[in-house]
């Protein structure tokens, strides 16, 4: 009696194999046929009718385990076991590719999809297949799958960000329970109901950590598989897992960056990179290790934490002036990640994830952070050793530059100290970067200001022939300066009185005049009062020493009735601003 009900239940197996078979040979006879409209709903029903056909046919095998006294018995039956399990998970995979495609039902947000129900068929297409034999074409199976699931909750990740997302969750979660259509499997739907409840909240950090575990699960199946005959398929499914797990763990950091949590998302970098180290992703690793810096240097307000704009820039409007005491540390450690960023990106190996243009553009922007932390840092090791050159750090923001040029005037400089050597080759390495770099114009302008007077006062310190390389120095950075900043600026103004500043130390009386004049031309109408009267002092003072240096009779005349004139015209705005000029045009010629 056993052998024959064993007979009977593998027949009645073959026959609803056969008639599962069949149901999904009509696709071809149906295409054509139906309205495009009813194009869906008539392939879902044709692929649950044959999935209901292999629930049965599994069903049969079961009873046939059990009736089973024969060993070669035993052998058929397994074989037809996996061959329907292979079937039934492939039958998963196409509603899952459908569910992809469906409209979610309202009120669900216009142009999403069933990802509810795709989610349910990749779950039981990995069940279907678990008690397959571990060869290499199953490992790549369940690399495939893993890899497919990861990027489903990547998507979903998105969702829960959009508005109504909980009414989205709450119908993909009845969808995922019925399989789509109330069709499946009810001991499938039993044994996957817990994952409804954890897998498909509203909630972006549950997903992104979904999705990077499932690509890690993905990449360690790959690295045990070494089947020569799936090498080309192991290594579109590795890149495509890499690419993946690369943009979860970008946006996950920018999550908790986003809201706050600034701890959580440095723990996340240091495991990414990790990952990207083993696996041997240099571009990611700095793509990486740039979050860090952002996160480390979190203080500044004006960066935005949108995931898809992931590189952090240096601004002209931000500060540069020195640190407290306890955010050097951080610096000294940003400072290392940025040169950690530039060896990656000048290591040939990384060319091939990304195009010339991308790989550029993450050399600038390393570059320039890299820059302007070594800026902030050499300002606050100035100001932490009380070295001289800390008074000069008034030179690098555009509200105080006017008082620490006029303050420069009035003093007689300093001598270098080599505690200031360290830091002032940090300001020459990120001056290195500005130059080069055409959207550094800011920047530049504040740090070759900053350069100017510190080897402008270096000069004053010493007798004009002992300060020759000083006097180099301060030019080349002030000609720098000037070349950042045109027109009516803060720092125009600076750097004409520091260049003023030396001519007249250096005894050139007429260059420190003309200097003079275009300070006062470049001088914004909205600084106060003390500026305009540090400028006229100053003005007619050089220019009467100038008139006492002349032996020309006619030329004392002419700079006489000039000064006159300029003096009569200073407290009117434009006739003051016309006799300006007229003095620089007569100082141009005098020598």
């Amino acid at each position: 009696a056993p052998r024959w009900r064993e007979r009977f239940a593998l027949t009645t197996a073959s026959a609803c194999e056969f008639l599962a078979d069949t149901f999904l040979a009509q696709r071809d006879a149906v295409d054509g046929v139906i309205p495009v409209g009813d194009i869906h709903q008539a392939e879902r029903e044709r692929l649950f009718t044959a999935l209901r056909y292999l629930f049965k046919c599994q069903s049969y095998l079961e009873e046939c385990v059990e009736a089973v006294p024969f060993l070669r018995t035993a052998s058929t039956v397994s074989r037809f076991q996996g061959r329907v399990a292979r079937k039934t998970a492939a039958l998963h995979q196409s509603l899952c590719k459908l569910a992809e495609s469906t409209p979610a039902p309202a009120p669900a947000p216009e142009g999403t999809k069933c990802l509810g129900a795709a989610l349910y068929h990749l779950h039981a297409s990995l069940m279907a297949v678990q008690a397959l034999p571990d060869d290499g074409q199953f490992s790549l199976f369940l690399s495939s799958l893993y890899h497919w699931m990861a990027a489903l909750h990547a998507e979903l990740a998105k969702l829960a960000k959009l508005p109504g997302a909980e009414d989205y969750f709450a119908t993909q979660k009845s969808l995922y329970a019925n399989g789509l259509d109330g069709n499946s499997n009810p001991r499938t739907v039993y044994e996957l109901g817990s994952c409804a409840m954890t897998e498909l909240l509203p909630n972006v950090e549950a997903h992104l950590n979904f999705s990077i575990s499932l690509s890690l699960r993905c990449l360690r199946r790959l690295g045990e598989l070494h089947s020569k005959e799936t090498d080309e398929k192991k290594q579109s499914v590795w890149r495509q897992s890499l690419d993946l797990i690369s943009r979860t763990y970008f946006e996950l950091v920018a999550h908790f960056g986003a809201s706050g949590r600034f701890t959580k998302a440095l723990t996340t970098c240091n495991v990414g990179l990790q990952l990207f180290k083993a696996s041997d992703d240099p571009l990611n690793e700095a793509k990486l290790l740039l979050w860090t810096v952002r996160l480390k240097l979190r203080g500044n307000n004006t960066w935005s934490w949108c995931p898809w704009s992931p590189l952090p820039n240096a601004s002209d409007e931000e500060p540069l002036e020195a640190l407290p005491q306890f955010q050097m540390t951080v610096y000294e450690q940003c400072v290392a990640h940025l040169k950690d960023v530039v060896q990656l990106l000048s290591t040939p190996k990384e060319v091939a994830n990304a195009t010339p243009e991308d790989l550029a553009s993450l050399k600038a922007v390393a570059g320039r952070r890299l820059g302007y932390v070594q800026v902030r840092l050499a300002m606050s090791r100035l100001q932490a050793g009380q070295l001289p050159a800390a008074r000069l750090q008034g030179f690098i923001s555009e509200g105080a530059c006017i008082e620490a040029a006029v303050a420069l005037w009035k003093s007689d400089g300093y001598m270098p100290s080599e505690d200031e050597k360290p830091a002032m080759e940090l300001i020459l390495r990120a001056l290195e970067v500005f130059d080069r770099d055409p959207d550094c114009a800011g920047l530049c302008g504040a740090v070759n200001l900053f350069a100017t007077a510190v080897y402008t006062s270096r000069a004053l310190a010493k007798a004009p022939a002992e300060a020759r390389i000083e006097v180099k120095l301060a030019e080349r950075h002030s000609d720098r300066a000037l070349a950042s900043a045109s027109g009516s600026h803060p720092r125009t103004f600076a750097a004409r009185v520091v260049k003023a500043c030396l001519a007249r130390h250096l005894r050139r009386g007429p260059e420190a005049a003309r200097e003079l004049c275009r300070a006062a031309l470049a001088l914004p109408a909205t600084v106060g009062e003390e500026a305009w009267n540090f400028l006229r002092a100053e003005l007619m003072n050089l220019l009467l020493r100038l008139l006492k240096d002349r032996k020309s009779a006619e030329e004392k005349h002419e700079i006489k009735d000039r000064t006159n004139s300029l003096l009569k015209a200073w407290d009117m705005g434009e006739e003051r601003t016309a006799r300006l000029g007229d003095v620089l045009q007569f100082l141009e010629g005098v020598r």
